[in-house]
């Protein structure tokens, strides 16, 4: 662990270091170019850019990196109180969805088919896919699901 602390402190050492010399490259390539529009010159420095833009980006990673935790922790604390929030407000009409489903799943008028498909329940066929949906037990005549391995009156062997 304390190697571990050790590694995010150079991360953000050399994260600061590389931030403030990508700064000051980027700003006297700049300068340099803008200057030269008002004084009608090559920009002499301009190169001063192509070092600093990409040192820039290379502190700010390493800044990233080194600060990870601490960036987490931030994060939680702003994103946990606006979920909770969103799941508040979304309970009752999850409820609500959910009551439906149950209703129409265990309404004893309908038959459900393997494809999900909702049938009526003197239906002895599917209206989705066509798959036979009831059928009749050798032993006792009863009415059985077409799916069903033992008949639900008499538990016999289908």
């Amino acid at each position: 662990m304390e190697k571990h602390e050790r590694n995010k402190r150079l991360f953000k050492i050399f994260g600061f270091i590389l931030l403030g010399v990508g700064a000051v490259f980027t700003i006297v390539g700049f300068v340099s170019f803008f200057q030269s529009f008002f004084y009608g010159d090559f920009p002499e420095q301009f190169w001063c850019c192509m070092i600093g833009l990409p040192c820039m980006g290379g502190g700010g990673t390493l800044l990233s990196i080194g600060f990870r935790r601490e960036i987490a922790r931030y994060l939680q604390k702003e994103h946990a109180p606006v979920v909770n929030e969103a799941a508040k407000d979304m309970t009752p009409a999850v409820k609500t969805v959910v009551s439906a489903v149950k209703e129409e799943l265990s309404d004893d008028n309908k038959r459900i088919c393997a494809c999900g498909t909702v049938n009526d329940s003197e239906s002895n066929f599917c209206k989705g896919c066509g798959k036979r949906l009831v059928g009749t037990c050798a032993s006792c005549g009863a009415t059985v699901p077409s799916d069903a391995e033992y008949c639900p009156k008499c538990g016999e062997k289908l």
